[in-house]
């Protein structure tokens, strides 16, 4: 993957992380609807990290 692609590829991660975030604020606090949401938000974080730093590495 170049350095072009990870960039793409990270705006496109921060977009699904920001409706996310955005949607995990509309539910009330522990609850299994913001838990639900955190699920699916955990992996798309942890992506976000990592291409990162593969960037500011690279």
């Amino acid at each position: 993957m170049t350095t072009n692609d990870r960039a793409a590829r990270l705006a496109e991660l921060k977009q699904q992380l920001d409706a996310l975030t955005e949607e995990g604020r509309a539910t009330e606090p522990s609850t299994p609807e913001r838990e639900e949401v955190l699920e699916r938000w955990a992996p798309i974080f942890a992506a976000v990290m990592a291409l990162k730093e593969e960037l500011e590495e690279g």
